[in-house]
């Protein structure tokens, strides 16, 4: 089960269906080994366990959690123990967990918004907890290129091994790590008004680290740079739509009976949330076609024969998921 956890393949939800912050701009502080454990004893898998790839923080949280209980340590004590002191990693902790006035101001389009914290009550720690910069970044990995028999490299060199497929014939998935083409190792990341991107070929030893205080994230940059072939995305831009005719679109659109989707316009601004995930704009290409800009994913809005909105499409990583208007 550990391994299904490390590869994405355990049959778990994104997020847990009891996940509701109080605190929708911090989510996770609140979320502890309570609430983790009555959901864990009473839900059902997506898939069986190995069969299928889809991306859970649940699940990679829920690993970060099993190695608290099994080293009892809190996951900040780990982390510093087994990789951040043995590389110098100085400037490296938990979110919330030390304060310092380096931390740089995220945001979302041009609103700063509040950094996500966890304490040592937070279970989900391990799916984004994590706070650097790009010098300790770089040592990282340096680390992750090193040739030494030190079993840290050991470790690591384990850590990129294909365990499986990640969604396509192109994307391949070791502990954590994603593996583009058989060569380009990957991982990306964001919290509220942060993105991240790292990403190195082993072989040529070269890579790159790409860190923004913004929710548009540069994985393009990132897989460009490794390899010339990956095109660089799109700069779109958006067409404005009236207020009213931005109100036909809102409403709850339900993928499945435990996950929806609701729209919601105010002004000449309308808004896409999942559950259990935060807010986020979405921008009109043409009437009944948006973007989002915070990652690559399309929302194409379906209408009836009588030309009203009966349901959405959501585009995203190669996924196709439709949602029935239901409200």
């Amino acid at each position: 089960m550990l391994l299904h956890l490390a590869t994405q393949h355990s049959g778990l939800s994104r997020m847990p269906g009891n996940f509701s912050p109080v605190d929708q701009s911090n989510p996770y502080i609140d979320y502890t080994e309570k609430e983790l454990t009555a959901y864990l004893n009473n839900c059902e898998l997506k898939h069986e366990p190995g069969t299928t790839y889809e991306y859970s923080n649940l699940g990679m949280g829920l690993l970060g959690f099993i190695l608290t209980q099994v080293k009892n340590k809190p996951y900040s004590e780990l982390i510093k123990e087994f990789i951040l002191s043995p590389l110098g990693m100085n400037q490296t902790f938990i979110s919330g967990q030390t304060n310092s006035k380096l931390l740089a101001t995220g945001y979302r389009e041009t609103t700063p918004v509040k950094a996500w914290t966890w304490n040592n009550q937070s279970v989900l720690t391990g799916a984004g907890g994590i706070v650097s910069n790009a010098e300790d970044m770089l040592k990282f990995l340096i680390a992750q290129l090193n040739s030494d028999n030190s079993a840290l490299t050991a470790a690591f060199k384990e850590a990129r091994k294909e365990k499986g497929g990640a969604g396509d014939t192109a994307m391949q998935i070791g502990l954590g790590w994603h593996i583009r083409k058989h060569k380009y190792v990957w991982h990306n990341g964001g919290t509220g008004g942060f993105r991240s991107f790292v990403g190195f070929d082993p072989v040529k030893k070269r890579g790159i680290v790409i860190l923004t205080n913004s929710t548009t994230g540069a994985d393009d940059l990132g897989f460009h740079w490794l390899d010339e072939s990956s095109p660089l995305k799109e700069i779109k831009k958006p067409i404005s739509l009236d207020p009213a005719a931005l109100k036909e679109y809102e409403g709850v659109y339900e993928i499945n009976p435990t996950f929806k989707i609701i729209i919601s316009a105010k002004g000449k601004d309308i808004f896409l949330q999942a559950t259990s995930q935060p807010q986020v704009s979405i921008y009109a290409e043409e009437p009944d076609h948006f973007f989002l800009k915070v990652v690559e994913a399309k929302v194409h809005f379906k209408r009836d024969a009588n030309n009203k909105i009966e349901k959405l499409v959501l585009y995203q990583n190669g996924a196709v998921v439709e949602g029935k208007k239901v409200n």
